[in-house]
């Protein structure tokens, strides 16, 4: 008998198609949890009070900046604020606030001299001092804090999709897989609400979500290496969204060098490395450029040194400070509201808890039943030759969840891109 043809073997390792209905309603749900996504993402923009998230105040003199003079804003000594940050983020959210009011300073920011954090001995947690302005209906500068607000609400609701998206690609054969894991992350209270607010963590984590779905078609096909294009134009616009996206490239990097290794490709690590390279190198280009016209250094480091020099650290780091940073990540994932002033109860604690205990029991029942899951196995690669490439806990919500907690919180007590 003669040996099975190439063809022969790619048919038998393909994933029985879904049956028309199965699809359908998988399609439905899908629909159904994205919308949930939006739904209450719109609420926690409604109900968070003005200004009462993180640097939102920053973040929304950024945009505000944008649209009063056409140019990005400049890092000054004494003015605090995000005009180290990448534009990509603030131009969409610009766009968004073009009908309001800006000149009208109908719901402005108002500091509060007893916040916690305001330097002057007081407890209270707000940020702002609030007044019936910033109410419904909304007007001038209330009405573009809530319009920017919208578009992270639609960002998030890009990631659930995204999240959804990547769970099928993982386990073409299980859907609930992706359906599940873009319920967690619609259930994470943090999520929704830096989705709810503005903030340019938002346009990050669907970056980086996206760069990974398409990382991932790429380790199944990852000829012809023009292909490395998609990942390498999402990682680029994640870099040009904030700083730290280029972790997202550097893993990209890597596995690509992997794959060829085992491949003993070099052209695809020639041509791979050329279609990731350039979107990473020509996206945030001018921002650069802008950046070293203006500082004298292509990232402004030394003039974000001058102005957030109250805030760096000056002592070496001690373990003491590592265990304080991994408690305060571990806690702020599921819940940590406001200028991190308001935790969220224990009931709220307890019930992640069980949240992600439910999903790594669901991944190890998707792990025990037939079917793989992104299998690489049809020639070498980094994906283990009989087992489905896997985030580990909680296959596919992973990368999504965690990208935006811990670019989120990651800024708040080291000061950072």
């Amino acid at each position: 008998m003669s040996p099975p043809s190439l063809d022969q073997s790619r048919r038998r390792r393909e994933p029985p198609a879904l049956s028309a209905a199965a699809g359908r309603g998988a399609r439905r749900l899908a629909v159904g949890i994205v919308l949930v996504c939006g739904l209450l993402g719109a609420t926690y923009s409604l109900v968070t009070p003005p200004w009462e998230a993180p640097d939102e105040v920053g973040h929304f003199a950024y945009l505000a900046h944008l649209v009063t003079h056409r140019r990005l804003p400049e890092q000054r000594p004494g003015e605090l604020g995000e005009a180290h940050q990448p534009p990509l983020y603030y131009l969409l959210a610009a766009l968004a606030v073009l009908p309001a009011d800006l000149r009208d300073p109908s719901g402005a920011f108002r500091p509060n001299p007893h916040f916690i954090w305001a330097g002057q001995g007081g407890t209270e947690i707000t940020a702002a001092r609030h007044t019936t302005a910033e109410t419904f209906p909304f007007q001038g500068q209330a009405l573009a804090l809530h319009l920017a607000r919208g578009v992270s609400v639609l960002l998030g609701m890009a990631t659930v999709a995204l999240t959804i998206a990547l769970g099928r690609t993982l386990f073409p054969e299980k859907p609930a897989v992706g359906l599940l894991a873009g319920a967690l992350v619609t259930g994470t209270p943090q999520f929704l609400f830096i989705s709810g607010a503005v903030n340019n963590d938002t346009l990050l984590t669907t970056l980086a979500t996206a760069a990974w779905w398409q990382l991932c078609q790429r380790l199944r096909q990852p000829e012809p290496g023009w292909r490395w294009l998609g990942p390498g134009l999402w990682a680029g616009l994640a870099v040009l969204t904030k700083l730290s996206g280029v972790v997202v490239a550097l893993v990209f990097a890597l596995l690509l060098g992997s794959l060829a290794w085992q491949r003993r490709s070099p052209g695809l690590l020639l041509r791979g490395g050329l279609a990731l390279g350039l979107p990473l190198i020509l996206l945030p280009a001018p921002w650069f450029l802008h950046n070293q016209a203006l500082y004298g250094d292509p990232l402004g480091w030394g003039m974000y040194q001058r102005v957030f020099a109250v805030n760096l650290r000056t002592t070496p780091l001690q373990w003491s400070d590592l265990s304080d940073f991994v408690l305060t990540q571990v806690r702020s994932f599921w819940g940590v509201f406001g200028w991190m002033t308001v935790r969220a109860g224990w009931w709220s604690a307890s019930a992640g808890s069980w949240v992600w205990r439910a999903s790594s029991a669901a991944e190890a029942g998707v792990r025990s039943t037939p079917g793989r899951g992104l299998d690489c196995s049809g020639s070498p690669s980094p994906c283990s030759s009989r087992r489905p490439f896997s985030w580990g806990s909680s296959p596919a919500a992973t990368p999504p969840a965690t990208r935006g907690a811990i670019s989120f919180r990651s800024s708040r007590r080291w000061p950072c891109w």
